[in-house]
């Protein structure tokens, strides 16, 4: 066995470094679904994006809905819905496995696994 320096890892696995990780990946879900809409549809998607916030919205014709994500010195990362409820939040850590993760309700998922619970009703309701 090798000797994992966890303490490198662990420094490359921060909230500023996974946060903006997350507002990559999450302009990349947007485009990818603006994609695939219909030429004539009456509604798209976009990212706003403002130092620690971004926020994914859909809009149209009487139609608004947003996902925010921020994160704060708490080392945490919140994502609120467009009423200001909180959806979850997360917080980033080195598995044993040692892959960087984010912590949601005591369990760990992977990046994409976090946007799919934050953003699929947003970006899969027939509007």
């Amino acid at each position: 066995m090798t000797d994992f320096d966890w303490v490198k890892a662990r420094s490359e696995c921060s909230l500023s470094g996974i946060f903006e990780k997350l507002r990559m990946q999450v302009k990349e879900d947007i485009d990818i679904r603006n994609s695939q809409l219909p030429a004539l549809n009456h509604y798209s998607f976009r990212l706003i994006s403002q130092g620690t916030m971004f926020a994914a919205i859909v809009e149209g014709n009487n139609i608004h809905g947003a996902v925010r994500f921020t994160y704060n010195v708490s080392r945490l990362i919140f994502v609120h819905d467009d009423k200001e409820r909180e959806l979850m939040r997360a917080f980033v850590t080195l598995n044993n496995d040692g892959k960087c993760m984010v912590r949601i309700n005591e369990q760990e998922y992977e990046l994409w696994q976090m946007r799919k619970m934050a953003l699929e009703r947003l970006l899969f309701t027939d509007y």
